[in-house]
């Protein structure tokens, strides 16, 4: 008769102990919300690489040639108004020059610097920046004339 009601009072302790009470319940529990989290995370980090993937150049733009892109950002830097290029100073650094003419700088990228020269006759040239003044003087990229 002892194991009836050992038999008997086991079924009671399941009956007195919920079964959210049980670790296996929570074990379960932990492993479904990890089983959600990692697909949601994975559909987020899809939506980044898209992301990236669409900012990424391509290797067309890789492999074009750097004068070509200097001629253009000359051109660009050239055609910009007196009063754009004052607006953002932080871009592009203004210097009064002597005679009534304007200096104006881009640093392009780490490695390029243009040089704009506005004189006072409204003439507008473009140098690629080099600490020697002739040999900048002497690659003008740019000019309204």
């Amino acid at each position: 008769m002892a194991t009836k009601k050992q038999k008997k009072s086991k079924s009671m302790r399941a009956l007195t102990n919920p079964f959210y009470k049980q670790p296996w319940f929570w074990m379960v529990v932990l492993v479904i919300l990890l089983v959600v989290g990692a697909v949601f995370g994975y559909k987020a980090f899809q939506g980044q690489k898209a992301q990236v993937q669409e900012t990424t150049p391509t290797q067309a733009d890789v492999n074009k040639d750097p004068k070509k892109t200097l001629k253009q950002n000359a051109e660009t830097f050239g055609t910009l108004s007196q009063t754009d290029l004052k607006a953002d100073p932080q871009k592009y650094i203004a210097k009064s020059g002597g005679e009534g003419s304007m200096v104006y700088v881009w640093r392009v990228d780490s490695g390029t610097s243009l040089v704009r020269i506005d004189t006072a006759d409204g003439n507008t040239k473009v140098y690629k920046y080099a600490q020697d003044t002739d040999e900048m003087l002497k690659n003008e990229l740019y000019s309204t004339n």
